[in-house]
């Protein structure tokens, strides 16, 4: 099946970034742009060249999280710097960028705004110890700071009340209260479109999310688990 959005952003993307070429895996649902990518300053100082990966599921794009995968081996291999044994890196957490795809992520786009930035804060560490532009947390931490800050749910109590209600299927009607009780669900300024984003994210990852706000508020931060990776 042909993807005509794919072969219009391809042709654009590959237009762009002349390092990258096209990989065609026969008989699976992906394609790879394998190339370099170089980082530079904004004098255009150049630092360093990573080799990568892009990995994207060409038939469900642009509705997909495309997957990077650092080949050169230039970033240490562990949950620090944001990468994994294999080499793919974890560009966000999964939470935001299940947001992005839901919208719809276009790979040049995605390549600017997160893959790019990416590698810049990683080069940026290597030199200075720290990231530019702040690190996002770890695991839970990270999970909550989402939850905080992009869904407007900071109470412990009431995230257990949103994600036992999706767990179970039995969120409010349009008409009922909202889980805050305080005004209609469908006229919610703070949770309406918080809770509906919830409702569409993968059972495993809202069954994970809750088992670590059930801990943590239990008071036992250090029994969470590993964030499961959402493929």
């Amino acid at each position: 099946m042909k993807n005509d959005i794919l072969q219009k952003d391809l042709k654009s993307f590959l237009s762009i970034y002349s390092k990258f070429k096209k990989v065609n895996i026969p008989r699976k649902k992906i394609i790879i742009l394998r190339g370099q990518i170089d980082v530079c300053d904004v004098k255009g100082n150049y630092f360093k060249t990573f080799d990568l990966d892009i990995i994207i599921n060409k038939y469900s794009y642009p509705y997909t999280i495309p997957e990077v995968k650092e080949r050169s081996k230039f970033i240490e291999r562990n949950q620090e710097w944001h990468i994994n044994n294999e080499g793919f890196c974890c560009l966000d957490i999964d939470h935001k960028l299940i947001k992005m795809s839901q919208r719809g992520i276009h790979i040049g786009t995605f390549y600017r705004d997160v893959i790019y930035p990416f590698f810049c804060n990683t080069v940026f560490k290597q030199l200075y110890n720290n990231y530019a532009n702040g690190e996002y947390p770890h695991e839970f931490e990270g999970v909550q700071s989402f939850y905080k800050n992009e869904l407007n749910l900071n109470n412990p109590e009431l995230i257990l009340k949103v994600l036992r209600s999706i767990k179970t299927g039995k969120t409010p009607g349009r008409n009922q209260l909202c889980v805050c009780e305080n005004d209609k669900y469908k006229n919610c300024k703070k949770h309406f479109e918080s809770i509906e984003f919830l409702k569409n994210l993968p059972t495993q990852r809202i069954l994970v999310d809750l088992k670590y706000f059930e801990e943590k508020l239990l008071g036992h931060p250090n029994n969470i688990g590993k964030a499961v990776r959402i493929l």
